[in-house]
C-alpha cells in the first residue's frame, strides 16, 4: 500500500528582501494535505522560518528529513510531495533559496528520483522558477489507480523570466492561493470517484493566476505521466437520498414502472433527487465564489425586469427546449392571459363615450407568452446570481430546473453572463442551456445527480473566459 511523504518549506526572514506569507502558505498547505490527500502528520516534515521563530540552517534540515524519508521509504510504491515557498532566481537553470544557500531545483528533482518514487508532486512558489528539471521519461477504482499511475508533475509559480507574487489582498502568495483553492473547490473533483489529479490541479491553477494578474504571472507545468494518479479525495457518497428507495431487483430497475401507484412513487424519488442535489451543489457555488468579487442571491423564480433588462430571453429559450418533452400541466410552456384589446386612440375614445368600453368580454382577448406555472411537486427552479464588485469581473447567473415531464423528469440548466450597460452589469447574453431527459426509472437517481453535478462545473470555465473578454475590452477602451 503507498504512504505519502511530504517535505514542505516556507521562508520569511531573508536578511535582504524579507517575505510576508511564505510560512503562512507552508502551513496552509500542510492543512490540506491533511484533509484532502490522505497524508500522515508523521510523514509531513514541515520547515518554516520567521522572524519570530527563525531556522537559519534550512538546508541542513531539508537534508535531514530527506535522509529521514530514504530510510523507510518503497521504491515504486510511495510517493512525494514537495512544497517550496521562498525567494528564487535563474541562472542558466531555476534555483531555490535558502538563508544559507541555493539549490538548482533540477538537483532537487534528481536526489528525490533517486529514491525511485512511484509518483511525485513539486510546487515552487518562487521567482523565475518555471526552468523546466523535468529531464527524464516516467514509464474505475481508486486503489486501482494509485497502483498503475506513476510519474511526476512540477508545477511551476511562473516562467524563469517573471517574478513570483505575494498579494496582501489575498494574504498568500498568488500561485499557492490559487493551489488552494483548487483544492477546496469541490466542483472540481470527479463526479464518480471524488479524486483530483496533479494534472487537474496544475491546469486549474494555471488558468486562475494567470487571469488574477492579466498575465503577468505564467504558471509553468511539467508532467509526465502513466495513467490517473488521484491526489485529493472528498466523499461523494453523502446526497441525503432514501437507500431504501431502491431495493428493486436489477430486472425491475431496468424497465419503466407501469403501474399507478409506483409510477407517483417514482415521479417522487426523482423530483426528491434533483430538488436535494440542485440544492447542495448551488450552496456548494455559494461557498466557492461568494469571496471578495462577489454578492449572491438566491431566488426559486427564473430572474425577472427588476434584476435584468431583458429576462424574457431566457424564458423564451426554456421554454423552447422544454416544449419538445411535455412538461406536466404546461409547468413549462406558452402561458395564456386575458388582456384588454388595444384599438386607435380615436376608437376608445369614442368607445368611453358611448359607453360601450367597459368590462366586456368582448373587449378582451387571450395571448400566449413563454413562462413557467410553479406547481408544487412538479417543478423546481433554484437560480443563483454572482453580482460582481469589480468592474473587470463581469457577473453571472447560474440556474437549474427540474420539471416533472410527461415520460419522466427532465433537468434544465442556464448560465449566463451579465453585461455592463454603462452604469451596472445588467444585460443577460452568452446564454448556455443544456436539457436533460429521464425515464421513469429507478436507475435516473445516479444519473440525475451526475447532470446536476457536470452543470455546475462548466461556470468556472466559463467566467474564465468572460474575465478576460472583459479586460480585453476595457485595456482596448484605453489605448
Amino acid at each position: 500500500m503507498e504512504k505519502r511523504y511530504a517535505i514542505i518549506i516556507g521562508i520569511n526572514d531573508y536578511s535582504n528582501v524579507p517575505l510576508d506569507y511564505c510560512v503562512n502558505d507552508a502551513k496552509e498547505v500542510k492543512a490540506r494535505i491533511l484533509n484532502r490527500a490522505k497524508f500522515k502528520e508523521e510523514d509531513i516534515y514541515l520547515l518554516t522560518s520567521e522572524i519570530n521563530s527563525p531556522i537559519k540552517d534550512i538546508s541542513g534540515k531539508f537534508n535531514q528529513a530527506f535522509a529521514t524519508i530514504s530510510k523507510t521509504f518503497i521504491e515504486e510504491e510511495d510517493s512525494i510531495f514537495f512544497y517550496f515557498a521562498g525567494h528564487g532566481y535563474a541562472n542558466n537553470s531555476s534555483f531555490i533559496m535558502f538563508q544559507d544557500t541555493e539549490i538548482d531545483i533540477k538537483t532537487i528533482f534528481d536526489n528525490f528520483s533517486a529514491i525511485k518514487p512511484k509518483y511525485q508532486f513539486f510546487v515552487f512558489d518562487s521567482c523565475n522558477s518555471g526552468g523546466k528539471a523535468l529531464a527524464r521519461t516516467m514509464p474505475a477504482h481508486t486503489e486501482e489507480r494509485i497502483e498503475f499511475s506513476r510519474g511526476a508533475t512540477l508545477l511551476y509559480a511562473c516562467t524563469d523570466s517573471q517574478p513570483a507574487k505575494e498579494s496582501e489582498e489575498l494574504k498568500h502568495g498568488i500561485l499557492t492561493d490559487a493551489f488552494l483553492k483548487v483544492l477546496d473547490n469541490d466542483l472540481l473533483y470527479g463526479a464518480d470517484d471524488g479524486t483530483l489529479t496533479p494534472s487537474r490541479i496544475s491546469e486549474e491553477v494555471l488558468k486562475l493566476v494567470s487571469v488574477y494578474t492579466s498575465w503577468a504571472q505564467t504558471p509553468v507545468c511539467e508532467s509526465r505521466v502513466t495513467g490517473s494518479y488521484p491526489f485529493c479525495f472528498i466523499d461523494r457518497e453523502g446526497d441525503p437520498i432514501e437507500k431504501s428507495s431502491n431495493t428493486e431487483t436489477e430486472d425491475s430497475t431496468q424497465t419503466p414502472i407501469l403501474s399507478a401507484e409506483t409510477i407517483s412513487d417514482t415521479r417522487d424519488l426523482l423530483l426528491k433527487t434533483a430538488i436535494s442535489k440542485i440544492d447542495s451543489e448551488i450552496s456548494l457555488l455559494k461557498s466557492n465564489f461568494v469571496e471578495k468579487s462577489y454578492t449572491n442571491t438566491i431566488s426559486n423564480v427564473i430572474p425577472s425586469k427588476h434584476a435584468f433588462s431583458n429576462p424574457d430571453k431566457i424564458l423564451s429559450s426554456l421554454v423552447h427546449l422544454a416544449e419538445p418533452y411535455s412538461p406536466v400541466q404546461n409547468c413549462i410552456g406558452a402561458q395564456t392571459k386575458e388582456v384588454r384589446k388595444k384599438h386607435h386612440a380615436w376608437l376608445n375614445a369614442s368607445m368611453l363615450i358611448g359607453g360601450i368600453y367597459g368590462d366586456s368580454s368582448d373587449n378582451y382577448e387571450t395571448v400566449e407568452y413563454p413562462g413557467i406555472n410553479y406547481i408544487e411537486g412538479l417543478i423546481y427552479n433554484k437560480t443563483c446570481i454572482f453580482e460582481s464588485l469589480s468592474i473587470r469581473i463581469p457577473s453571472f447567473c447560474i440556474g437549474l430546473i427540474a420539471a416533472q415531464a410527461k415520460w419522466g423528469m427532465i433537468i434544465i440548466s442556464y448560465i449566463f453572463k451579465v453585461d455592463w450597460d454603462g452604469e451596472k452589469d445588467s444585460i443577460i447574453c452568452d446564454i448556455s442551456n443544456k436539457l436533460y431527459p429521464f425515464p421513469l426509472e429507478y436507475t435516473a437517481v445516479d444519473k440525475i445527480k451526475k447532470s446536476i453535478f457536470f452543470e455546475t462545473q462548466t461556470i468556472r470555465e466559463l467566467l474564465d473566459k468572460w474575465r478576460l473578454e472583459r479586460n480585453k475590452e476595457i485595456d482596448s477602451f484605453s489605448t
